[in-house]
């Protein structure tokens, strides 16, 4: 009978021995996750600093309302993906509430085929109107997302508006499918 127990005794010291140490591991590896997305939500943090610094690097003209982050003012796109355009707007004057903004397509390019005026703002998935407030010398930023169908013609080039009536002011980009 005592030959039992030692055995007993020794089971039992090697299940809280690997208890602990899967006890450890498990708080190292909640440590090390937690780790990481903290530092992942600093560095999107410092990404979306910097892309808003950019934008405002495009306010050229001290009346411009509008800037649109694109270069040239053009951007490609590949079906069934969706594509972002980030945009800025400001106010050179005093700030206010309830401006709006609307975003749509001019008529289409000879080369988008059946692609009607409908059709083609129905590539926006979001961002296509907003209601904003407008502090001084602060700008607002939205950020207009795209998905043009499987249809959609390759080398199809769409014209949007962003018009904010408030400001009477407005600007364009292209958008390419590819």
């Amino acid at each position: 009978m005592q030959r039992g127990k030692k055995g007993a005794i020794e089971l039992s010291m090697t299940t809280v021995v690997i208890v602990v140490l899967s006890m450890t591991m498990l708080i190292l590896g909640l440590v090390l996750i937690k780790t990481i997305l903290e530092g992942a939500k600093g560095s999107v943090t410092i990404i979306d600093q910097k892309v808003k610094a950019e934008i405002n690097k495009l306010f050229v003209d001290e009346q411009q309302a509008i800037a649109v982050n694109l270069p040239e003012l053009q951007a490609s796109m590949t079906k069934k993906r969706v594509f972002g355009v980030a945009v800025a707007i400001r106010t050179s004057g005093l700030g206010g509430t309830g401006y709006t903004y609307n975003v749509k397509v001019e008529k289409p390019d000879s080369r988008c085929g059946v692609i009607t005026e409908t059709l083609a703002n129905s590539f926006i998935v979001s961002g296509k109107t907003g209601t904003f407030n407008l502090d001084t010398n602060t700008p607002f930023y939205a950020l207009i997302r795209f998905q043009p169908t499987l249809a959609t013609p390759t080398g199809c080039i769409l014209r949007y508006d962003i018009d904010v009536p408030k400001l009477q002011a407005s600007a364009f980009f292209d958008v390419e499918v590819t």
